[in-house]
């Protein structure tokens, strides 16, 4: 964890305690977000990950060659990330979604059981989740500025193949409202790929 605003907590091993910065996170851990708290997380030397108010976020796992997957029970987050080798894969598991990549930067938020992913440069896969199983059938590919939104019903539909996962364009504001969080999160990366992802265009 490299910065802290507010209430934020950490779960681990069943125990729940204040987070604090310099805190290493490992698999099975929780951070949670209270109201007007947000938490930054470095992934290694690869990007950052904001975790936005309100939010429960879970280290599901970490592999030894520098992948990760992230667990989204509510709330949002946004990630960049740079460009992963081929042998690393980074993904956020939702209810309904699983979205995975390999060098962007997007946000995921999970509200209602309703999921968004919005992809701010790069691409990434936006596998649907049935009762908990992912079904590579319905996956989608999200382009650069373009978004989707996942329900259960949206979910069950692209999974059994009768209607694909809607793709729509990011609208400018949104965009710019993304792209501003995304440069008060740049001073705190330090390695250079990942700053290679930060400092992007909109």
């Amino acid at each position: 964890i490299s910065s802290l605003v507010g209430n934020v907590t950490v779960v681990s091993q069943g125990k729940q305690a204040p987070a604090s910065t310099g805190l290493r996170l490992l698999p099975g851990d929780e951070i949670v977000t209270g109201k007007n708290s947000i938490a930054d997380i470095l992934f290694k030397e690869d990007g950052v990950i904001r975790v936005s108010p309100d939010t429960s976020l879970k280290i599901d796992a970490l592999a030894t060659d520098g992948s990760g997957r992230l667990a989204l029970a509510n709330g949002s987050v946004f990630v960049a990330l740079s460009k992963l080798s081929k042998t690393k894969n980074f993904s956020v598991k939702t209810q309904t979604t699983v979205a995975a990549v390999r060098g962007t930067s997007f946000r995921v938020a999970s509200v209602n059981g309703a999921t968004e992913v919005a992809v701010i440069t790069g691409k990434m896969l936006v596998t649907p989740v049935v009762n908990g199983a992912e079904s590579e059938k319905g996956a989608i590919v999200v382009e650069e500025k373009k978004a989707v939104t996942v329900d259960a019903k949206a979910a069950e539909a692209a999974a059994s193949g009768t209607k694909e996962i809607a793709v729509r364009e990011i609208p400018k504001a949104e965009s710019e409202a993304i792209m501003k969080d995304v440069m008060s999160i740049a001073p705190l990366v330090v390695s250079a790929p990942a700053r290679d992802a930060v400092f992007v265009a909109p």
